[in-house]
Formats: C-alpha cells, structure tokens, sequence
C-alpha cells in the first residue's frame, strides 16, 4: 500500500464525486477552487476541497475519507499535505466530535469574532455559520 497525496488529475473527478456522493456531501462547489485527493495505487480513498477567500486564507470546504480507510492516518496526513502547500492560514468548520483531530494537527480554535469579513462570509456560505444547537459547528484554524 502506497497512499499519495496531491491535487485532483483531471481524470479522478468522477470518483471523486461518486466518493462524496456516497457519503450525501454535497458536490455543488467543486468547480471552485481546489480539491486534493488521497490515492492508494491510483484509487482516489479521500478528498479534501476548499477554495482561497482572501489572500493567505484556505477555506477547508471539505474533507471526506473512504469509511473503510479511516483510522490509518489517511485523514491527518492529506490534511498535513494541504496545510503545507498553503503558506497563511487554513480555515475550517468541524462537528464537535473532530476538534480533538483537528487541534492534533495544530489547528486552534477560533469564534465568529476571530473572522475576517471573507472569512466569515464563506462560512455562512458554507453553512459552517451560524452553528445551531442542534448542529453545531467549531471554527478551527491552522497558522503556518
């Protein structure tokens, strides 16, 4: 097994959008921006999708690993990747459950206050904002 990690080729969209399909996220958006994929031996296992709102600020739209590749370190190591070939910020919305995997790769957390006006606006876009009671969201950033 030889998982790699690197920007979607044009010929890994289609299981890129069956991936998220299967899993119901949404593919509206995936035209904007960039998507990364993890791949082992050309079978794309993970996708991660965002998009630049403002000059050195990456907006995590997405992540989404293969059920079955979870817990390997797919996740934290695609996410390292991303992080590391953006110099500035990357920004994201996770569930609760995921703060501890996101502060493990040195992501902190951050309040509506925190946000720029881009920021902020992207993540009304993305639903991220408001968080509800019965969905709630938790801002993170990475700072590199």
């Amino acid at each position: 097994m030889t998982v790699e990690f690197g920007l979607e080729t044009p010929g890994e969209r289609s299981a890129v959008v069956s991936l998220m399909r299967a899993h119901e996220w949404e593919i509206d958006r995936l035209d904007q921006g960039e998507v990364w994929v993890a791949r082992d031996d050309g079978e794309v296992i993970g996708v991660v999708h965002g998009v630049e709102v403002e000059p050195r600020t990456f907006y995590v739209e997405s992540v989404l690993i293969r059920e079955d590749r979870r817990g390997a370190g797919v996740g934290s190591e695609l996410m390292r990747a991303v992080a590391s070939s953006h110099q500035g910020d990357v920004l994201l919305g996770c569930h609760d459950n995921r703060v501890a995997f996101y502060e493990r790769l040195g992501y902190v957390g951050v309040t509506e206050a925190d946000l720029s006006a881009a920021e902020r606006d992207h993540a009304y876009l993305n639903d991220d904002l408001p968080s509800r009671e019965d969905h709630v969201h938790s801002m993170m950033r990475f700072r590199a």
